[in-house]
């Protein structure tokens, strides 16, 4: 089954308001909106090596911005208009990363 790229999830989940999205090894993507989980997306759950990539592509070439919070990695993004910060962050055999996005919708 084909997956929606990760910046085509960060998009639509910052259009609709969210501020957090996860892409949680083992489930399949799904974002905050308020305090609230929404439902997991309709897609398959993330493998392993999707989370992994993710990971790695956000930390390409970011050695000077990547900061280490207890066993996490922090680092800032800019992806499709979409910015924040994200969570790198490894828990049960996997990398898995949570991004946490600026109010006031897409980067300028």
């Amino acid at each position: 089954m084909d997956r929606t790229p990760f910046e085509e999830i960060l998009e639509l989940a910052a259009s609709l308001g969210a501020s957090r999205v996860l892409f949680l090894a083992g489930q399949p993507p799904v974002y905050r909106i308020g305090r609230a989980l929404q439902p997991p997306l309709p897609e398959p759950p993330l493998h392993f090596l999707d989370t992994e990539a993710i990971a790695s592509r956000l930390l390409e070439g970011r050695d000077g911005q990547v900061e280490q919070v207890d066993d996490n990695l922090e680092v800032p993004f800019v992806v499709r208009g979409v910015k924040g910060r994200a969570t790198i962050f490894f828990a049960q055999g996997a990398h898995n990363v949570v991004f946490y996005l600026d109010e006031g919708g897409p980067a300028g």
